[in-house]
Formats: C-alpha cells, structure tokens, sequence
C-alpha cells in the first residue's frame, strides 16, 4: 500500500487540546482536529455539533436551490413535492444519523429544518399556528425524529449481531477506566438508542435479544409511536 504524506492527516481523539507527531518518510503528518469520512464530519472531541451544523448547512443550500421553481410552485403536486422531500431532502439532512448522539438542541435544530419543507409544501408559516403534528397528517409523512430512530435501531441491530472481533462492537462495549470529568454526563449514541427502545416499549434486554433476529428486529425498528406525539411540536 502507498501512502500519500500530503493527504494523510492525523487526529487525537481527546476533550483537550494535544499535540503529538507522526512522521512518515521523515515528513511530520498535518494534526487536524476534524475530517470527514464518507460524508460525516469526526471531531477530536467526539461531538456532533459541527456534523449537524454541516447536515443543515446541506439542505439549507438544496432548499434555497428548489424553494421558488419547485417547492413554491402550486403547479407541482404536493405528492411530486413530497417525493423530493422523502428521497432527496430526508437524506440529505439525516445523513450518518445512524450514529448521531442527539440532545434535545439537535433535534430541536434538525426539526426547524424539516418543517421549514413541510410548511412550504402547505402553503403556511410559523404566524398560521398551525401544529407540526397537523401538518404532518395532512401530509401523510412521519416525523423526521422517527426516522432517525429507526435508522439507529437498525445499526444498533447490525453492531449486536457482529462478531466480537470487529471494530464497531469493540468500540461500543469498550468500558474507559479513569474519572468522570465534572458537569453532567455527555449524551451517548446508546443514550439515544434506549429512548426509542422505550418509546416502543422495548426493554434494553429484549432488544439485546431480538436484535439477534435479522426479521424480527426490522419489524421491531418500524414499530413507532403515533405522529407528533413526542419530541418538539409547537
């Protein structure tokens, strides 16, 4: 294999600042404290903050692109709007949320975003006081949290039923010895995988043990609660 020393990087993953050097061929690898790997942006710090901001920077440019000569144009049906909506704008916002640690900021964000969509396609704004949940009905869509739930149940599933071996399992069940630093506790993906289970009622113990049935587990993940019932919706 040959390795470029101008393209390759490096990165520590730590809460504070480090600094440390690698070389290859003699030349020092550049230390950066992000990169982007098929389309998610990793942080040093492990935070998420700079991936969301990049997701709705994303949709915000495809949204601006298509508002007035699709979006606002009642020519256009609303299910040929919603087509774009569900296979263009939902993936371009919720890209790598399979392993997204969402705190309730990250979804209040991601959902402003969403609707921003959903209420052109309606022809109403935020002054209409019209609620998330009527609109969504109206248009027969599913919240965009319910997606991403369901998208980290699937992974979840998919890191449960890996051999030990491998790297994503490894991670997840890695226990870190050392002190917790002060304040309250981060946000985990796990954190994040718990609360769906309990929106569907599933204990941690039977998802460990479902998980392992492929069928089974799917059925599982698309197993939601009525729209707009939890999560931001004013």
């Amino acid at each position: 294999m040959i390795i470029s020393t101008t393209k390759t990087k490096s990165m520590i993953i730590s809460r504070s600042p480090a600094q440390h050097m690698i070389q290859l061929s003699g030349q020092r690898l550049e230390q950066v404290d992000s990169f982007e790997y098929l389309g998610a942006t990793i942080r040093q710090d492990g935070s998420i903050d700079q991936e969301i901001g990049d997701r709705i920077a994303a949709t915000g440019r495809l949204y601006h692109g298509i508002n007035r000569g699709f979006i606002g144009k009642r020519e256009v049906s609303k299910p040929t709007k919603m087509v774009v909506f569900k296979t263009i704008y939902t993936p371009t916002l919720t890209h790598s949320s399979e392993s997204w640690a969402l705190s309730s900021k990250h979804r209040s964000r991601l959902q402003a975003v969403e609707m921003r969509y959903l209420r052109r396609v309606e022809g109403k704004t935020r002054r209409d006081r019209v609620r998330n949940q009527t609109i969504r009905s109206s248009l027969d869509v599913q919240p965009l949290q319910t997606k991403i739930e369901e998208a980290q149940l699937r992974w979840f599933g998919h890191v449960v039923r890996m051999p030990d071996s491998r790297y994503p399992r490894r991670a997840w069940e890695a226990r870190y010895s050392g002190r917790r630093s002060r304040g309250r506790p981060r946000i985990k993906w796990e954190d994040n995988v718990q609360r769906a289970l309990g929106e569907r009622g599933v204990s941690w113990r039977h998802a460990r043990s479902t998980a392992n049935n492929k069928k089974e587990w799917r059925a599982l993940c698309k197993t939601s609660t009525p729209q707009g019932t939890r999560g931001p919706t004013k």
